[in-house]
């Protein structure tokens, strides 16, 4: 039976992730994330480089003053969403790994940076995405193979 310690960060991530361009609109980045049911996205540069990752706790945050306890949304702040760009949102460096990372060691950085996901790239483009949900999915696998 394999086991965790024998997995790489390949066998387990998301492939070909949904990747923003720097310059997406925020509104345009909400609609993309709940469309397609994610927490999080890459956000690349002009020529497909990664400059950063946009959640969406980073969209909330950028929501919120639209919100005011039992009134309607305000128009005017979630227009300016039309026009903020999600670079405006990205706080840091992205943090990455490799595709051959072990599975564990990936794991100790999520920890260690207090992120719920890493980009996995080759060179400067990001290739997949390693996020809690796919460590809690490996751990559901071999539990039920024992």
């Amino acid at each position: 039976m394999i086991s965790l310690d024998e997995l790489e960060v390949r066998d387990v991530m998301s492939t070909d992730p949904v990747c923003l361009r720097r310059e997406t609109a925020v509104a345009e980045a909400i609609q993309v994330l709940v469309g397609r049911g994610l927490q999080g996205a890459p956000v690349v540069d002009e020529v497909g480089d990664l400059v950063g990752v946009v959640s969406t706790s980073d969209l909330l945050a950028a929501l919120a003053p639209a919100y005011r306890e039992g009134e309607p949304l305000d128009v005017h702040t979630l227009h300016e969403l039309k026009l903020r760009q999600v670079h405006a949102l990205l706080e840091g460096p992205p943090i990455t790994v490799e595709e051959g990372l072990a599975l564990g060691a990936a794991c100790q950085l999520m920890v260690k940076e207090r992120v719920h996901r890493l980009v996995v790239t080759r060179g400067e483009r990001p290739v997949g995405m390693f996020s809690a949900i796919d460590l809690v999915r490996v751990a559901a696998c071999l539990a039920a193979k024992e």
